[in-house]
């Protein structure tokens, strides 16, 4: 099947649907089956659906992970016609790559040769239990490649092989094999993962479509079992959370807020320091002509209560302009400013860069 640019797609590839009349249907996906597999006799494409992230695209965890193309409607919710369906257009992201990894051997057990009736399977698991089985993608060696090639495994998860002989139904489960990187460095199945006071989360690069200025979408990775106290905590790092983008709005970028990197002495609590921000030296003279002080004071994490965050607040009566000016003097310092806190949030002790 050709894509919107007249492209052979493949299983492996990361595709985009659009202008379907059912909304959900318009996402990203991993081909799964492309009609050339030996257990799959349609022409149609099966895709799963893929998040996207900083590493690259993972296999979705939502409830309908799973579309053909040309598209089917199987919900008596929707009455779109078969021309209505028609209109979705799909189009290849990344290509796929079938020479990404070797299969191999991860144990000593005897291996029967591989013949035209052995068949692979795998699994996605995450300390035994059962992500994703896609064993239906990956019947055969080159494919199981290809559709593993552009995936990024999530913290934990591993993928269990196994092969088989279906002709005389000889299974031996207990000969394990792993995907092993063709490349020096993988970028599949090894990138690490920001953690996020014990969930790991991606943050992306997107763009406000109100005013097409930048923002950071974090999405968190886990099940969230108290989303009201994990809501509460990105609200003191000016977040938001956006049914829409379905992550955490950010107007600047949040990794070093997110990173938790600093030292932390247990119940350790310090009454405010007053700085000064010599503004003739620090700011531009035709910025800001005042003298800025402030007051610093240690507090929490808001991701990890082992950590500490500083606390620059304003002592001047600023006006508009004059606060804006500061705000991005700060922001050059690693400072960003949370209305919760009313102060300027760093993950060090600014003290020194704000002259006491």
């Amino acid at each position: 099947m050709l894509d919107k640019n007249n492209v052979t797609i493949q299983i492996g590839d990361i595709v985009k649907i659009e202008k379907s009349p059912i909304k959900s249907d318009n996402a990203i996906y991993v081909v799964a089956q492309d009609g050339t597999s030996k257990l799959y006799s349609g022409s149609d494409l099966t895709l799963y659906k893929v998040a996207k992230h900083k590493e690259g695209y993972s296999l979705s965890k939502s409830s309908y992970n799973i579309c053909f193309y040309p598209l089917c409607n199987f919900s008596n919710k929707y009455k779109y016609s078969r021309e209505e369906m028609d209109t979705a257009t799909i189009e290849i992201l990344i290509k796929a790559d079938n020479t990404a990894y070797n299969i191999v051997k991860s144990n000593d057990k005897y291996e029967q040769e591989e013949t035209e009736n052995t068949y692979f399977n795998a699994i996605i698991k995450n300390n035994d239990e059962t992500i994703e089985d896609i064993s239906y993608a990956s019947s055969e060696k080159e494919k199981m490649i290809a559709f593993f090639s552009n995936i990024t495994l999530k913290q934990g998860e591993i993928i269990e092989i196994e092969k088989q002989d279906r002709t005389w139904g000889y299974h031996w489960n207990d000969i394990k094999y792993e995907l092993v990187s063709t490349k020096p460095i993988n970028g599949s199945l090894s990138q690490p993962e920001k953690e996020l006071g014990g969930l790991s989360y991606d943050i992306a690069e997107d763009v406000d479509t109100r005013d097409n200025s930048t923002i950071w979408v974090v999405k968190v990775k886990e099940k969230v079992e108290d989303f009201s106290a994990l809501r509460a905590e990105m609200k003191k790092v000016d977040a938001y959370y956006s049914k829409f983008k379905r992550g955490f709005i950010f107007k600047y970028d949040p990794t070093e807020v997110l990173d938790g990197e600093i030292s932390y002495t247990e119940n350790r609590e310090k009454e405010p320091v007053k700085a000064v921000c010599n503004t003739e030296t620090e700011l531009p003279k035709e910025e800001v002509k005042k003298t800025i002080e402030f007051d610093i004071s240690e507090d929490k994490s808001p991701f990890d209560n082992k950590k500490l965050i500083y606390i620059a607040k304003v002592k001047n009566e600023l006006s508009k302009q004059e606060f804006t000016e500061v705000k991005q003097k700060l922001a050059k310092l690693n400072g960003f400013y949370s209305s919760l806190k009313d102060g300027f949030i760093f993950k060090y002790d600014p003290k020194e860069k704000l002259i006491i």
